[in-house]
Parts: C-alpha cells; structure tokens; sequence
C-alpha cells in the first residue's frame, strides 16, 4: 500500500486493501461497426418473430373445429415462436452490450454469457423444428379457404426468420464475424 495515501481516503477501502484497478476500455471502432450492422439485422429478425407470433396466436385462435390434434400444435407453434422471440431478444441485447464495450462507453463482463448464449442459439434450431412441425400439422387440419392456414404460413414464416437473423447469432467476445461461416468455407 503507498504510505502517501491516508487510510481514509477514497482509494482504499476499509480494510486497507486498495481496490481493482478498472480496466481501460479501448474503443475498436472497426468491431463497433460490425456489430452495430449485425444488431440492425437482429433487430429485423426480432420484429419477424413478433409478426410469426401473432400469426401463430392468431392461426390458433381462429381455427374453425377443435380436433385432438389441432388443441397441441397450435399451442407448440405458440410455445415455440414466442420462444424464439425470446431467444433472439436475449442474443440481441447480447450483442448491444458488446457494442457498448467496442465504442467505449462501458465495461461489460459478458464472460458468463458466452455458454448461454451457445446453448440458446442451438435451442432455437429446436424451436424452429418446432414451429414448422407445428405449421404443418395446422395446415393439414385446416383447408385453404380458411384464415388459419394462412396464418399458419405467416407464423411460420416469421419464426424462420426469427431463427435465422436472431436467434442463432450465439455471442463472440471478438466481434461478429466479418462474413457468414458457411460463406467463408468457400472463399480460400
């Protein structure tokens, strides 16, 4: 402990011990681009999801005849498409957390995030599976004329793009890529 220092001022605590010196943020502005362009197109993805939801919601509630069947899918379709909303809310306040650090507004410790946020983005392919099986039985219990049907396609839909530009965006403490894997694969 420096002796300059008296035992009651700010930089020590109680017991004498000084605290942690905080880290120094570094802005890294090409990073910050990158995500900043990733969470626009997360958040896209998240209002699709809303717009699938309220398909599935409204495809449930507008069925005409109540099989045995048709009481499970629409509420799997319900479960899943509002699941995968909530997953792509979550990668994406992920995300805008990151972005903070990389501009240089705050410290973030998202470390403990890093395994949650894997674990959702494979979830959320479950959840589609979910969803589509979901639209197909409902499509199968409805005829064309009816709204259902359609509105089963929407929902469906939606939680498609939901998974696809939000959900599965699992959070890397490096940025976000600068291209899609299966995009990089190929270049050489």
């Amino acid at each position: 402990m420096d002796e300059s220092r008296e035992p009651g001022s700010p930089e020590t605590v109680a017991d004498g011990v000084e605290p942690p010196v905080a880290r120094t943020i570094i802005p890294q502005p090409a990073i910050a681009a990158r995500a900043r362009s990733l969470t626009r197109v997360m958040g896209a993805g998240v209002v699709l999801g809303i717009v699938g939801m309220a398909g599935f919601f409204a495809a449930s509630l507008l069925l005409v005849r109540f099989s045995s069947t048709t009481r499970l899918w629409p509420a799997v379709g319900n479960l899943a498409s509002a699941l995968l909303v909530v997953t792509g809310v979550l990668q994406l306040l992920l995300w805008r957390s990151g972005l903070a650090e990389w501009e240089g507004r705050r410290d973030v410790a998202l470390a403990r995030w890093l395994w949650p946020s894997r674990l959702a983005a494979w979830f959320s392919v479950v959840l589609l599976a979910a969803a589509a099986v979901a639209c197909l039985y409902i499509m199968w219990d409805t005829s064309v004329e009816e709204a259902s049907f359609w509105l089963a396609i929407v929902g469906a839909v939606g939680s498609l793009f939901a998974q696809l530009l939000a959900a599965r965006m699992a959070f890397h403490p490096s940025g976000p890529p600068s291209m899609p894997a299966y995009l990089l694969r190929n270049v050489r």
